[in-house]
């Protein structure tokens, strides 16, 4: 059967670079669940808003929500939720206090469902630091970066909680990492900014 000898090739590639980008630690994709197609749509949609930033922040939090009424057991989508709760905040979208429990409540479920999520490690470590709970930010930064090496979005978030404790050439370092991850994130260069400044 043709198909099958194609899906068996597809399936060695995807595994052979999922380790190289993870450093040697993935699992193989065939042993991670299948997403519901519907809520995997809707992760997807809420992806670049929370990459702007701003007020699609709101949108993409509806966005997750939908993932994961449709496919509860999607921890990538919980940590995704978990983000864009705790960024809600920074752009005056949500009290604080609220938007940080369920945040937190999110990046918790990814974590149960996964606990290689590396993306609710990055939001809660996130939250940790604005409330200069330094050594927790720092071990769930930490955590993040052994599980994906490879996320700008954790390399970024890292340089900025290394920039907010004042080490300044590892700040750079990190940042440095992370836009030559995604060069065309004007988040990550607006970081770089804030460093050289």
């Amino acid at each position: 059967n043709i198909f099958a000898i194609e899906d068996e090739i597809s399936l060695a590639i995807a595994n052979r670079l999922r380790v190289q980008l993870n450093g040697g630690t993935a699992p193989p994709l065939s042993a991670r669940k299948a997403v519901d197609p519907r809520a995997h749509d809707f992760y997807l949609r809420g992806l670049p808003l929370i990459a702007a930033r701003g007020p699609g922040l709101r949108e993409a939090v509806a966005d997750f929500q939908q993932a994961v009424a449709i496919d509860p057991d999607y921890a990538q989508a919980w940590a995704a939720l978990a983000e864009a709760q705790i960024l809600l905040p920074h752009y005056f979208l949500a009290p604080r206090e609220a938007a940080f429990a369920s945040g937190e409540a999110a990046a918790r479920r990814a974590l149960a469902i996964d606990p290689d999520t590396a993306a609710a490690d990055v939001a809660l470590a996130m939250m940790y630091r604005v409330q200069w709970k330094w050594n927790e930010a720092d071990a769930a930064f930490q955590r993040a970066l052994k599980i994906a090496p490879g996320d700008a979005e954790a390399a970024d978030q890292y340089g900025q909680f290394l920039l907010a404790e004042g080490r300044l050439g590892e700040a750079l370092t990190q940042i440095d990492h992370a836009q030559r991850l995604d060069p065309l994130s004007g988040i990550i260069g607006a970081t770089r900014t804030n460093v050289l400044t």
